[in-house]
C-alpha cells in the first residue's frame, strides 16, 4: 500500500473513531444544527462545586465565562448568546453550583439565596 493510501486510511479511521465517541454531538450538529449540538454538550456537563470566577473571556471571542471548582478540578463554562442569560445574571462568585448529567437545570446556593435555573436552547427535538 502506498504512503498516500495509508494516510487516507488512517485519517478515515481517526474520523470514524471521533464520530463513534462523539455520536450525540455529531448527530445533533449534522442533523439538527449548531444550537442542538450545544444543548447536547451542555447536558453532558456534571457540576458540583463553587464559582471562583465570572468574566468575559476576551481571549475567547468575549464569551461569558464562569470558572468553577468541580470535584477537585477547575472547569470553565462558556455561555453564548443563544443560551438563556438568567444563569449569567444570577450567578455570583462564591455561589455553590450543582448540575446533574443529562439535565439543563442548574442549582445555585449562597448564604442569602437559592436559585433553580433551567437553560433553554430552543432546540426542536
Amino acid at each position: 500500500m502506498s504512503k498516500n493510501k495509508l494516510s487516507i486510511v488512517v485519517a478515515l479511521g481517526i474520523l470514524l473513531v471521533y464520530i463513534i465517541v462523539n455520536y450525540k454531538s455529531v448527530y445533533a450538529y449534522w442533523f439538527k444544527g449548531e444550537i442542538c449540538s450545544l444543548e447536547v454538550e451542555a447536558k453532558e456537563i456534571k457540576l458540583n462545586g463553587v464559582v471562583i470566577g465570572k468574566f468575559y473571556d476576551i481571549d475567547n471571542h468575549n464569551f461569558k465565562t464562569i470558572k468553577v471548582t468541580n470535584n477537585g478540578r477547575v472547569d470553565k463554562i462558556f455561555l453564548i448568546d443563544n443560551e438563556d442569560s438568567l444563569l449569567w445574571t444570577r450567578i455570583q462568585v462564591k455561589d455553590s453550583i450543582k448540575k446533574a448529567e443529562n439535565s439543563l437545570v442548574y442549582y445555585l446556593k449562597s448564604a442569602n439565596k437559592r436559585d433553580t435555573i433551567k437553560i433553554k436552547y430552543n432546540c426542536k427535538n
